[in-house]
């Protein structure tokens, strides 16, 4: 059964640290998280889990670029993914709203092998996997994923530029998360979405690349840039490690092998945005937030993959590096990325913020 996870919102634990000392290795510290016209910097690294990132685990690291970069900053230890499955969780945590249906998910197939809940009009897919909606309210769906605002459209309406590089169909305009940006860079061939397993074509390398022309380009309004990389998701470059791979006995061995490689080519790509804030002469006037939209099962719970609530898909890494703080902040309080953008909606002081 998956474990219980009991959640506290992130804005609890760290928008009241505006009035009252936030723990710090047991010693409390006063911190002003206020940063007003501060740019902002959102690195969704897919399918990063916790477990992996060495700041958050005892012994040997493959990501020595996050882990300097974010040495002092806010380190959340119990950061919690709204979903196990990539458009649940986008959507959820890019509008600030609990996991929802996505009406682009659905195709004639799905009303198969399913049970009915009238009343919610839901289906659910056997398998655990996703919530299905009939055709016939697909289009209502749509209108209502729609009216949400977003990070990127309340940051553009209170006076930044907003600019996305995006690598997966999950998490960009095809479930409808292209809004609200200046600049919007999709790297996926919706178009050919049934190939939908198959990462970019365009290297990690010249993702990063990309990132850091928009850290660059001089601006006369604060910048808010997302990115979101697909690398760490399967199959992985290696020729005998795929989707097959699974039904192997080695399968979730390969498996580990292929995130783990991966995960270092995506630390290295890092470094290079890293190495681009640092020189930038804007890092204290800068809120940078590493996060994943969830993790992946590798063996965990007899399960290779995503798409479930274990806590191997869930628990994700969630470290902020932040102009007003000088010293790495442990907070083990549980908390849910579905209050991120409210809380940075309370760092930048903006007025136009939805209820």
């Amino acid at each position: 059964m998956p474990e219980s996870l009991p959640g506290q919102p992130l804005a609890d634990v760290v928008i009241e640290a505006t009035f009252r000392p936030l723990p710090a290795r047991g010693k409390p510290v006063e911190v002003d998280l206020a940063c007003p016209r501060c740019d902002v910097v959102l690195l969704n690294t897919g399918l990063l889990r916790a477990s992996s990132v060495g700041l958050l685990i005892e012994g040997p690291s493959i990501t020595p670029n996050i882990d300097r970069f974010f040495d002092q900053s806010l380190v959340f230890r119990n950061a919690m993914a709204p979903s196990g499955a990539t458009y649940l969780s986008a959507t959820a945590i890019a509008t600030g709203t609990e996991a929802m249906l996505n009406p682009h998910e659905l195709n004639e197939e799905d009303a198969f092998a399913v049970g009915l809940n009238t009343q919610w009009k839901h289906l659910w897919l056997i398998g655990g996997a996703r919530w299905v909606v009939l055709e016939a309210i697909r289009r209502e769906g749509r209108m209502f994923i729609d009216k949400l605002a977003t990070i990127a459209s309340v940051l553009r309406d209170g006076g930044y530029h907003t600019m996305s590089v995006n690598d997966w169909i999950h998490t960009g305009q095809y479930v409808l998360l292209d809004r609200g940006f200046d600049e919007y860079v999709e790297l996926t061939d919706i178009e050919h979405r049934e190939h939908r397993d198959e990462t970019s074509t365009v290297p990690i390398d010249q993702q990063a690349k990309l990132v850091v022309e928009r850290l660059r380009r001089p601006l006369d309004k604060p910048r808010m840039i997302y990115w979101h990389p697909n690398i760490l998701h399967h199959p992985y470059p290696r020729p005998d490690i795929s989707d097959q791979t699974i039904m192997r006995n080695d399968g979730p061995v390969l498996f580990r092998y292929g995130y783990e490689e991966a995960l270092a080519e995506l630390d290295v790509a890092l470094g290079t945005i890293f190495d681009a804030l640092l020189s930038s002469g804007r890092l204290e006037r800068t809120i940078v937030v590493l996060y994943s939209n969830h993790g992946i099962s590798l063996g965990e719970n007899a399960r290779v993959g995503v798409g479930v609530p274990y806590q191997s898909n869930v628990h994700v890494p969630l470290l902020v590096r932040h102009p007003a703080v000088t010293e790495r902040r442990d907070i083990p309080t549980p908390v849910s990325l579905v209050d991120l953008a409210n809380t940075l909606f309370d760092w930048a002081q903006l007025e136009n913020r939805p209820p």
